[in-house]
């Protein structure tokens, strides 16, 4: 496991991080990690999306930044009708 820090800043100073199983080949699903991170753990639910997250290394060395979308899940719900 490799540790991955990201941001919503350009900037190393306000950072959270994840936990990483892969190597570089699979950045773009840190970058998605990292987003479902922010939205279940850390209030991203209030957030405006799409954002964009920036990757660290653990010697605050950037990796990239990624714009990542939240997608809606649509929810029906039925109710009896007099018709």
């Amino acid at each position: 496991m490799i540790k991955i820090y990201y941001t919503l800043e350009p900037e190393f100073d306000d950072y959270l991080f994840i936990e990483a199983d892969h190597g570089l080949d699979y950045i773009t699903e840190w970058a998605e990690k990292a987003a479902e991170n922010y939205y279940d753990e850390h209030g991203g639910w209030e957030a405006s999306w799409p954002c964009h997250i920036w990757l660290w290394n653990e010697d605050a060395t950037l990796i990239g930044c990624y714009l990542v979308t939240l997608e809606a899940v649509p929810t029906f719900r039925a109710w009896k009708s007099e018709e």
